[in-house]
């Protein structure tokens, strides 16, 4: 939950500042191209504007005023496209704010050495000298101290889930409505439509840029396609975190503790006695453990709503939208790239259509079990495989054991595998993985499983297709 969390902090570093190491999109020779600017409308100079101020920030407070003066210049100019796009991207931008401070600032074990994407954060931080020096107070302002008294909310799992639900989910939410109205009407003849185009400079900086940048190759085009293909981006994360915080996480942080000290005790005494029996946390402890009235509550739906609906069924929503964007961004991509020069653009039309993300094939079956309402037959990429799948069920919040996925969890009789002093090996080096479970059907989502091995191949033919790739993380909470 933390790493989810993070990422969208962490994911605007390595897209503003391109600083991950790997080798992406290149810009190349567009002697072709104006150096000039495609209008965006009559105020396409704002843009321009936004752009040179940016380069000048030097501190956190001047991070903040560019976020302030992009929302007033964008409020007062609603016909310009691009300042528009400017102002969306302000607003996701503006709800990273202090994550890690954040993450830290509880008493519930949210420990910065205890995130995953640590390593990837310090990475960002010792490559900003590839960068402009106005990314030094951006990186600050996302990974760096914010305002205590804001901080002093944060100190469970519900705690942060409120402030994704009460904060950041209006900011994105507000953000998609922008963009929405910037590519509204655009149809098959507005494919490959230029919004605005950005300056290589906010990247690297005006002085890197006139030494290493021809200037006919600075100014990039930003499309309809690409802010579709943001648009899918940002619903597909409201997606996830809507989920994420749809369920009680508040006491697993104890239970982890709890853990920690009973095999560290157990790490001791087998140092002492040369026992050699010391195993890592088994699956059956956990599930023993969370059957117990006092984690009762851990695992079970929220009752939050946003709009009056529950967060679910905006998971699902979200969900949906976002194959649709995507495959809207794949159909002018797949002109874009036969339009012009390729590397004109500011991502490169032939490199986003080589991603997973960009799989027709997978879209469209997305699309047709997010909309289905009913059992649907789910088939291997080759056809020769296949179960009944009813995804409606995982976002319904009248099912009860979706309300309470304890209910769906393995149970202490589910394990039956015992270990024995004839293993070569502990316990948990062989797997601890039940061997029944209380509901095969999974709460309905899959309605003609009977056996582990009605669920084991339909996780197989999951595994072969990349149509519901967050799903498999959903059923490793079972299994």
């Amino acid at each position: 939950m933390r790493t989810s969390w993070m990422y969208v902090g962490v994911m605007i570093l390595i897209l503003l500042a391109g600083c991950d190491g790997k080798r992406g999109p290149q810009v190349g020779d567009n002697s072709s191209m104006s150096i000039r600017r495609p209008a965006s409308g009559q105020n396409s100079s704002l843009t321009m504007q936004i752009d040179e101020r940016i380069k000048t920030v030097r501190s956190v407070t001047d991070v903040k005023e560019v976020v302030a003066l992009t929302t007033q210049l964008a409020k007062e100019n609603p016909n310009d496209k691009g300042m528009q796009v400017y102002s969306a991207m302000m607003k996701v931008f503006k709800a990273t704010e202090g994550i890690v401070d954040r993450l830290n600032s509880g008493d519930n074990g949210l420990s910065q050495s205890e995130i995953v994407t640590v390593g990837l954060i310090r990475k960002l931080n010792t490559n900003l000298y590839r960068v402009g020096p106005h990314f030094v107070p951006i990186f600050d302002y996302v990974f760096g101290d914010t305002e205590k008294s804001d901080l002093k909310k944060i100190k469970r799992y519900s705690d942060l889930q409120n402030h994704y639900i009460n904060k950041v989910y209006p900011e994105v939410e507000s953000a998609i409505q922008i963009l929405n109205e910037v590519v509204k009407g655009d149809g098959a003849d507005d494919l490959n439509k230029t919004i605005f185009t950005f300056d290589l400079a906010l990247l690297i900086g005006d002085s890197k840029a006139e030494k290493l940048i021809n200037p006919k190759n600075r100014y990039l085009e930003v499309t309809t396609d690409h802010i579709h293909w943001v648009l899918a981006d940002l619903h597909r994360y409201q997606a996830a975190m809507s989920y994420w915080a749809s369920y009680n996480f508040d006491g697993i942080d104890s239970l982890r503790k709890k853990y920690q000290r009973k095999y560290a005790v157990r790490g001791l005494v087998d140092k002492i006695f040369k026992t050699h029996y010391t195993e890592a946390i088994l699956a059956r402890d956990f599930y023993k453990e969370i059957i117990k009235d006092k984690y009762r509550n851990l695992f079970t739906m929220r009752d939050v709503k946003v709009k009056d609906k529950y967060l679910l069924v905006h998971s699902r929503d979200h969900s949906l939208a976002a194959v649709k964007h995507r495959i809207r961004a794949v159909k002018g991509l797949e002109v874009s790239k036969d339009f012009g020069k390729d590397n004109k653009y500011i991502v490169s039309p032939r490199w986003l259509l080589t991603t997973t993300l960009a799989n027709k094939a997978s879209l469209e079956k997305r699309q047709r079990f997010l909309v289905s309402t009913g059992p649907q037959m789910f088939n291997d990429p080759f056809f020769t495989q296949s179960f009944e799948l009813n995804l409606a069920e995982l976002y319904n919040p009248a099912n009860a054991s979706i309300r309470d996925l304890k209910r769906l969890m393995p149970r202490p009789e589910n394990f039956k595998r015992a270990r024995s002093k004839k293993d070569r090996l502990p316990l948990f080096l062989y797997g601890d993985a039940p061997d029944s479970l209380p509901d095969y059907t999974m709460a309905g989502i899959f309605p003609k499983a009977r056996s582990m091995g009605d669920l084991k191949l339909a996780m197989e033919v999951l595994s072969h297709d990349n149509a519901l790739p967050l799903f498999g993380g959903w059923m490793d909470l079972f299994l």
